[in-house]
């Protein structure tokens, strides 16, 4: 009630049992009145959601999945609410930042401190590089405004009085895309500085696979153990750590192989096959969708034998040579496709001074020298290199493969091809987030050297390592 008013209407409503107040009350989930009942409103609000941001730290210390998703899909949500509809709060949302920046984030980076630059790049979607945790203080007067200009001409028949009122569809739908060009502006903006600032080289290559297509998807998925997409505390951590380049905690200081265990190592060791399980991840998931599609799919099937076709030297020529998977009717009904996985790591030295981009290009063309003119020559079929790096981004064929793949199951679901590329993705995603991880904290050591005791002459033994028997 306007005080100038506010006698009378006391007045007025004197024999009623209406509370007649000047100060303020609450309205549709957030309130109005004066500035000083609106800050100590949102100052009420903002203490009790420093306190949830505590909780959900201490979920963070367990299960940090579950506590990053809760609060991107969850407790966020709440604050934009009150950003929208309330001017003028961005001083008092200072608290909230600190519970999130020095208590929450901390927790999801296994107590890692972010600096300045790291908190930017984390309020950011993880489409852009983020792990959107937003910063409540910095987006609060743009939520406002972009409210004010989505409302602006319902406020204005709501003043009028317009009974007839009927949105204009179209016109909403102008300033709603408006409004997200504005963001991604910002965004790409947000994102480019930082990685204009940004002088090391591994952390540059880790920034540019982070925005790949498919690299980002685990972060934006809920964590559904039904669904395999559910990640322990340990695969979260290291993941989150890798993909900004943070030091992984717990590591041994050299492999069995004897030399010095780091990322790139970890990644590149051959030692009891944790990367041909990686790339066998690929290849499986790749088959069992393709299973849906077509009958005839073949998990390394042998290619037919030359009988005089003359190849280049660099194409594979040997008999009993394999691809990784065959099936029929993917590009060309009846025509047989050829598929061949590889799993690389962006960050080894052979692909230091490449561009990501280049070193998806040298892989593919690695590949076809390999298979392309064999199979076109003797199978007459089609061949597709699927590469994949070990953050989950893929190579330009893999994609145009992929797309395809979504479409013909689209079509086959009666569902939104969005909806099916979405499900590949994140399902590769966290696949290669699992076999990747597995690189760095699997056992390497000797597992075939365990003693057979069955064939031992134990009297033997224990004289020859003079061990004395219990009598003795």
């Amino acid at each position: 009630m306007k005080p100038t008013i506010f006698n009378t209407a006391l007045e007025i409503f004197s024999y009623t049992s209406i509370n007649i107040t000047s100060e303020g009350r609450k309205h549709l989930g957030a309130c109005i009145g004066t500035d000083v009942y609106k800050s100590k409103y949102i100052k009420d609000k903002v203490n009790d959601w420093v306190q949830e941001i505590y909780k959900l730290a201490e979920i963070a210390k367990t299960e940090p999945h579950c506590a990053l998703t809760a609060f991107t899909h969850g407790l966020r949500n709440r604050y934009t609410y009150f950003m929208r509809t309330i001017p003028n709060i961005k001083a008092q949302l200072e608290p909230l930042e600190k519970a999130i920046r020095y208590k929450l984030i901390p927790e999801l980076l296994e107590g890692h401190h972010c600096n300045d630059s790291e908190r930017n790049l984390i309020a950011l979607p993880p489409k852009f590089g983020g792990m959107g945790i937003i910063n409540p203080v910095d987006i609060a007067s743009a939520e406002y405004i972009n409210s004010k200009k989505l409302t602006k001409t319902l406020t204005k028949a709501l003043k009028n009085k317009n009974n007839l009122y009927i949105e204009n569809q179209s016109a909403l739908k102008h300033i709603k895309t408006a409004i997200q060009a504005e963001k991604k502006e910002h965004y790409t903006t947000t994102y480019n500085a930082i990685k204009n600032s940004t002088t090391d080289q591994a952390k540059l290559k880790l920034l540019e696979t982070s925005i790949e297509q498919g690299a980002y998807n685990w972060l934006t998925s809920l964590p559904l153990v039904s669904y395999n997409y559910y990640l322990d505390k340990r695969i979260f951590w290291d993941s989150i750590r890798t993909r900004y380049n943070l030091p992984i905690k717990r590591l041994p200081d050299r492999c069995v192989c004897s030399k010095l265990f780091d990322i790139e190592h970890a990644l590149n060791c051959k030692k009891e096959g944790f990367i041909t399980n990686r790339h066998n991840s690929v290849r499986d998931i790749t088959a069992n969708l393709l299973q849906e599609i077509t009958n005839d799919v073949e998990i390394e099937p042998i290619l037919e034998p030359r009988t005089g076709e003359v190849f280049q030297n660099s194409t594979i020529s040997t008999d009993n040579a394999r691809v990784d998977i065959a099936a029929r009717n993917v590009w060309i009904r009846g025509q047989r496709a050829y598929f061949d996985v590889r799993v690389f790591n962006p960050l080894a030295r052979t692909y230091r001074d490449h561009s990501l981009r280049k070193a998806y290009e040298k892989n593919e063309m690695e590949k076809k020298r390999l298979y392309n003119e064999r199979i076109l020559q003797i199978e007459h079929g089609s061949f597709t290199p699927i590469i994949f790096s070990t953050i989950g981004g893929m190579g330009r064929e893999a994609n145009t493969f992929y797309s395809k793949l979504a479409e013909k199951i689209a079509e086959k679901r009666d569902i939104k091809k969005s909806e099916a590329i979405t499900f590949i993705r994140t399902t590769m995603s966290i696949a290669l987030l699992r076999a990747t991880n597995l690189c760095i904290r699997g056992s390497r050591s000797h597992k075939n050297n365990v003693m057979n005791t069955r064939e031992m002459d134990i009297n033997f033994v224990n004289f020859e390592s003079q061990c004395r028997s219990e009598d003795n």
